[in-house]
């Protein structure tokens, strides 16, 4: 049978590279977004663990000058205490946080392998119904 469409094999093919392009752009922006997105996760888990890092550090300043403050007089000892207790609970909580964000990370390219996956799909009926 002949082709009677104005376009033939040629505007078929064409429309076919067209939609593999399209296919194959969204595919690769989809990828990117979640490079972009496992690259923030990392950035935030940098950034709670650098705060972590100086509360800690700050805790152990505090802490120094709790012992040191152990041979003066009146209140230094309690107010050492008192600051050293607040830099530890923020040490704490931020790696209470950064614990909470390594255990949620999402899965990398896990959407792009979803989508990639309907693509597959689709194509694996067309293919066996042109074997038959």
């Amino acid at each position: 049978m002949a082709e009677t469409h104005s376009g033939g094999l040629g505007e078929s093919v064409r429309r076919l590279a067209v939609t593999l392009v399209a296919v194959i752009r969204t595919r690769l922006e989809l990828l990117s977004n979640e490079a972009g997105e496992g690259a923030l996760h990392a950035w935030q888990i940098f950034v709670l663990a650098l705060a972590a890092m100086v509360c800690f550090g700050m805790a152990a300043l505090a802490f120094t000058a709790l012992v040191v403050a152990v041979f003066w007089d009146s209140h230094p000892l309690s107010v050492s205490a008192a600051i050293g207790c607040v830099y530890l609970i923020l040490g704490m909580v931020a790696v209470f946080a950064i614990r909470r964000k390594m255990h949620t990370r999402p899965r990398l390219f896990s959407i792009s392998l979803a989508e990639l996956a309907k693509d597959r799909a689709q194509l694996e009926p067309a293919s066996e119904q042109t074997q038959r």
